[in-house]
């Protein structure tokens, strides 16, 4: 495993490092095929070895890492077909999302959304595809948040921690980082309008799947009108 993991706090330290391999998951820096080791783990997050073994056990859970035997834990690999049922799922739900943040959203709110877009736009000139994929990755997970939908921000974590490493494996083959809705969706939501916010963050997932399935060699699959 290539990632550099912080060290942790005092606290719930198996939760913590499920927290620390989700987020490396749904921003893509931990790569499909990528082995977990636990005890490296352990010694990067400076824990003992036990907290990271259930944090572990619970990706296998969720079915965001696979376990081939006890010494052979990885990031498991999506197909494009995964991939687009993924995508279409997500334009539903976040859709959703982006309306309630419309509704919900406040100058502090609005506020973080700008900044976490002027990170993508810098990561885009950069050329930086990591930065890129969490910057992005972030922008969308902050749209349940402010719309204060717990429920819908965890099954929408789920989907990104399967889809993240495919995103990012595929911008790092030469895809470019797709954010020309984030300013519309940034605008519906300052206006409070539910509906466009709705149809912009569609189009966004929809038009940056297209880019992530070209730079991964799968042909493009169109979807039902968003």
């Amino acid at each position: 495993m290539s990632v550099k993991l912080t060290s942790l706090k005092t606290g719930n330290l198996g939760e913590q490092t499920y927290e620390v391999l989700v987020d490396a998951l749904m921003k893509g820096t931990l790569h499909a095929g990528d082995r977990i080791r636990i005890a490296e783990i352990a010694d990067q997050l400076g824990t003992s070895i036990t907290p990271v073994r259930d944090a572990v056990l619970r990706l296998v859970n969720d079915e965001a890492l696979v376990m081939r035997n006890a010494r052979d834990i990885r990031v498991p690999s999506i197909s494009a077909t995964e991939y687009i049922e993924i995508r279409n799922i997500r334009m539903e739900l976040e859709g959703l999302a982006a309306e309630q943040a419309a509704r919900n959203a406040t100058p502090d709110d609005i506020a973080n959304l700008a900044r976490l877009l002027q990170e993508n736009e810098r990561a885009i000139k950069k050329r930086d595809h990591a930065a890129g994929t969490a910057a992005n990755q972030a922008f969308h997970a902050e749209l349940a948040l402010i719309g204060q939908a717990p429920i819908l921000r965890g099954v929408l974590r789920r989907l990104w921690m399967r889809a993240g490493p495919f995103i990012s494996d595929a911008y790092g083959r030469g895809g470019r980082m797709l954010n020309e809705h984030h300013d519309e969706i940034l605008q519906a939501i300052k206006n409070r309008d539910p509906k466009r916010a709705r149809d912009a963050v569609r189009r966004d997932i929809l038009e940056g799947s297209n880019a992530v399935l070209a730079a991964s060699g799968a042909k493009p699959v169109k979807s039902r009108r968003a």
